[in-house]
């Protein structure tokens, strides 16, 4: 094995090393504020804490953002095309799966003017329109194949495991397994929200008269749903455009890498 093999190896493991490291502060982070959200919950069922519902809701909407902050920083230290076109993509997709969750909310608190999913349940019943552009928002979230999420997570997860292979940044295909079940996890969740507020029982009167989205509110939300379906179903408009970009970005990456191990002792 020639001296410039052996000290490029050692890059790479120095490069796996601190990702590793980066890694397990943010699992740690993420854990932290899951237990934190879920002991506001508890708290909530056992003394109906209104303001511990409050809190709790803020650190689940902490949890979700770090699972996103997750993956792009898996997608980006891949630092091959696939994981960085993923990333780039997924930033997107989540500006507009979160800003499409942000008006559907609004919108219900402007007819409840409350945020509690206690006081709804069997939302579908009198609010179909709503809870049919509700489900493409939350399936998008969830990165349901055909929808926006799915694009930009798979294109993460191929980056990253092929960034796990022997010549590979992160020399393991754990992190890409971690992360596949990181979407597992945020299915869960989000397929609890819209249990909890549009199926089952109509369980409170206050719900009986509410109106379903009128045509202001249904024009505000289609252009997001469009993009949601545009990305899903065909995506490489966006890969073409920021191709070139990347692969420049990877070449000059690479680059840098190839000095460093030549200018080691």
């Amino acid at each position: 094995m020639s001296i410039l093999t052996i000290t490029n190896l050692t890059f790479r493991e120095a490069w796996r090393k601190k990702i590793f490291w980066l890694a397990l502060v943010l699992g740690v982070a993420f854990l932290i504020l899951f237990a934190i959200g879920f002991h506001f919950i508890l708290i909530e069922v056992t003394q109906n804490s209104r303001s511990a519902v409050t809190r709790g809701t803020a650190f689940v909407n902490i949890l979700s953002n770090e699972v996103t902050g997750v993956f792009l920083i898996l997608g980006l230290f891949a630092i091959n095309s696939l994981g960085i076109q993923g990333g780039i993509l997924q930033m997107v997709n989540h500006g507009i799966s979160t800003g499409a969750l942000f008006l559907v909310v609004g919108m219900l608190y402007e007819r409840r003017h409350t945020r509690d999913m206690d006081e709804f349940g069997g939302l579908w019943k009198i609010m179909p329109i709503y809870g049919a552009l509700t489900l493409i928002v939350a399936l998008s979230s969830m990165g349901l194949p055909g929808l926006n999420g799915f694009v930009g997570e798979f294109t993460i997860l191929l980056g990253a495991w092929q960034a796990g292979g022997i010549e590979g940044v992160l020399q393991t295909n754990w992190f890409a397994a971690l992360a596949a079940l990181g979407v597992i996890l945020a299915a869960v969740y989000i397929l609890f929200m819209f249990q909890k507020l549009f199926l089952g029982p109509l369980r409170k009167d206050e719900n009986r008269n509410l109106l379903d989205l009128n045509w202001r509110e249904i024009i505000t939300l289609v252009p997001l749903i469009v993009l949601i379906f545009w990305i899903g179903l065909y995506p490489q408009p966006f890969f073409n455009l920021m191709a070139a970009s990347v692969d420049q970005l990877v070449v000059s990456l690479e680059t840098a890498q190839s000095v460093a191990v030549a200018g080691l002792p």
